[in-house]
């Protein structure tokens, strides 16, 4: 291989690490000391999140990104908070995007090279409308 293949390759290497969804997760999203308040970019939202005024975390989203950023957000709450706040969700992924997850479900619902909707994506989306209705003001 040659240095401008070597080069090209580690900025390719470079740009794709760049925006993994998980990894941009933890760049922008974090808690404080105490755990209690979600912040981004290390300062807290306006108004602040206070996680001890939240009931349930419903997570939902689409796209072949989704289940990088759902497990994001598992690893930055962890598992006592997810728990604690009752956690769970549902993201819709193409085929070849899935992966467990210990709160929210990734269900894999078009083919990967069909950016359509199928019926499996209709399906989901009814389900994610359904739990962010389910929602109250906690």
């Amino acid at each position: 291989m040659t240095m401008m293949h070597e080069d090209a390759a580690a900025i390719w290497t470079a740009g794709i690490r760049a925006v993994e969804p998980e990894r941009l997760v933890a760049a922008r999203l974090s808690l404080d000391a105490d755990g209690g308040r979600l912040l981004r970019d290390g300062r807290p939202f306006d108004p602040p999140l206070e996680l001890a005024g939240i009931e349930r975390i419903v997570v939902v989203g689409g796209g072949k990104a989704a289940a990088g950023l759902a497990a994001g957000i598992e690893r930055l709450l962890g598992p006592a908070v997810l728990a604690r706040h009752r956690a769970t969700g549902l993201v819709s992924v193409p085929e070849g995007c899935g992966r467990a997850l210990a709160r929210i479900e990734v269900r894999e619902t078009r083919p990967a090279a069909a950016n359509l909707p199928t019926p499996a994506v209709v399906q989901a989306t009814h389900e994610m409308l359904d739990l962010v209705r389910s929602l109250g003001p906690r």
